[in-house]
């Protein structure tokens, strides 16, 4: 008997898990696979093959991915597939260019495995707000024997049948109908010009909104892994215990939010914390031990995008959020400080944080 399906209701206010974990998890072991999605965008093709299973697919086991142009997929996004097409050996990326007055609409996901095979099929498109922000619903199935023939077979026919519409993503005659779209689901009802992906500003946490207070440990220099432990990860991030991906975006001293990172995946380690790369430490050299340690100050937006800073020792901001951390922590002495405060209790502690402009 193959594994249950498994339902899962993305929800940027719960946490625990997206589609692009599911999509992740089916890929894992499998040995090609491919997907059809209504819309999609620049970042959300990113995000897709940047993930290593699904990258590694596309590298050397194979995956078939066809787009709908009706809407949202616009040109830029296009040539991006056509330029990841001839980056990576074994994707095959094509456009849905059929000229019918319906919607090109699912949204799916298939993974061979011998002869497993199993859908993941839900409501979030190809992009980085159906991926990972969205209220998104979706299922995975695991199928075996007749009912994984049975859905080869639905697939090959429906690729069979509109052989002839679907084109490669930069043939003219796509990028001239792509040109119409916006690139934004947030744009679908409003006047059709070039939209961001993701919302700019997300509205503010609560004032009892947890933010995570924690000690950085040692990293190689150019690069910022952040480990923190099962309660963090699970509590605060709301992941799963098997890992998961996470969206962080860096607010620069003076209150001003970067660009959001490509996805984080959080990952179990030998330790039995978890781990995560952070853009913002990359380049700088830790400090010299013993002594005060860098902290990161994170916070969990409303849309599911979590905010942070990092402090280094002697930076503004440091003394005030190490006092705090040493206050929460209690006198028990440990290498390494993990606390979460409320937002109220941070807005206390250090009242002029560039974080707080960012979120409040």
């Amino acid at each position: 008997m193959p594994p249950a399906p498994t339902f899962k209701i993305q929800d940027p206010a719960a946490g625990g898990g997206n589609l692009l974990d599911a999509l992740s998890k089916a890929a894992e072991g499998a040995d090609s696979g491919g997907g059809i999605f209504a819309f999609a965008t620049v970042k959300g093709l990113e995000m897709l093959f940047g993930e290593e299973h699904l990258r590694r697919l596309a590298r050397k086991g194979g995956f078939q991915l066809v787009v709908g142009i009706d809407a949202i997929t616009n040109k830029r996004t296009c040539e991006q597939l056509a330029k990841l097409e001839k980056g990576l050996a074994n994707l095959t990326g094509r456009a849905l260019l059929h000229r019918t007055s319906n919607l090109m609409h699912p949204k799916l996901c298939w993974f061979d495995e011998g002869d497993s095979l199993t859908l993941v099929v839900g409501s979030g498109n190809l992009t980085p707000t159906g991926l990972m922000t969205n209220f998104e619903a979706f299922v995975a199935c695991p199928l075996r024997g007749a009912a994984a023939t049975a859905a080869r077979a639905e697939i090959a026919g429906f690729l069979q049948r509109w052989d002839g519409c679907l084109l490669p993503a930069d043939d003219p005659e796509v990028l001239e109908r792509a040109a119409k779209n916006t690139g934004s689901e947030r744009s679908l009802l409003k006047e059709m010009k070039e939209a961001p992906e993701l919302p700019p500003a997300p509205p503010p946490p609560p004032g009892d909104a947890k933010v995570l207070l924690a000690d950085i440990s040692k990293n190689q220099d150019e690069r910022t892994q952040l480990d923190v432990g099962a309660d963090m990860f699970t509590g605060f991030f709301g992941a799963k215990p098997e890992g998961g991906h996470i969206l962080i975006q860096a607010v620069d001293s003076k209150g001003k939010p970067q660009e959001i990172e490509g996805p984080r995946a959080i990952f179990p380690t030998k330790s039995h914390n978890y781990r995560f790369e952070a853009q913002a430490g990359r380049g700088r050299k830790y400090p010299r031990l013993p002594g005060p340690r860098p902290i990161g100050v994170f916070v969990r937006m409303p849309d599911g995008i979590f905010r942070y800073q990092l402090l280094w020792p002697k930076e503004t901001g440091h003394a005030e959020v190490d006092a705090l951390l040493t206050k929460k922590a209690g006198p028990l002495k440990r290498s390494m400080r993990r606390e979460t405060v409320s937002l109220a209790e941070l807005m206390a502690g250090w009242p002029s944080a560039p974080l707080l402009k960012a979120t409040t």
